[in-house]
């Protein structure tokens, strides 16, 4: 699944690399994510906060969910729903998720865990 914030769309599926949705509340609140999904993040500043819980997605041991930002660096996830009171991206008793290559600012805390485990 894909959300580059530069040519997104919120009407895409979000399903292919040229389709891609604007934003990842808007994919977490289309599809519930399955063990092993992977959600690519391109480079650029997404301007919002991302709440990942149970009923978005929850994965297994051996196959977690991935959330990946642009392995060339540069994707950054900017808390506007709760800026410098919050954090940008909250894993909420969600379990066997992966953030990786994701940088995070306009927030107090980048990665805030809520009842989360084996999160990495």
């Amino acid at each position: 699944m894909f959300t580059p914030c530069n040519i997104g769309n919120d009407a895409n599926d979000g399903l292919t690399p040229s389709t891609p949705k604007l934003t990842l509340t808007n994919l977490l609140s289309t599809y519930d994510l399955d063990p092993g999904d992977t959600v690519y993040i391109d480079a650029g500043v997404h301007a919002y906060g991302v709440k990942v819980d149970p009923s978005d997605a929850d994965g297994l041991p051996g196959a977690p969910i991935t959330f990946l930002g642009a392995t060339n660096g540069g994707s950054v996830t900017n808390s506007k729903f709760d800026p410098g009171a919050g954090a940008a991206f909250v894993l909420s008793n969600a379990r066997q998720i992966v953030v990786r290559a994701l940088s995070f600012k306009g927030a107090t805390e980048g990665i805030a865990l809520r009842g989360s485990s084996r999160t990495n």
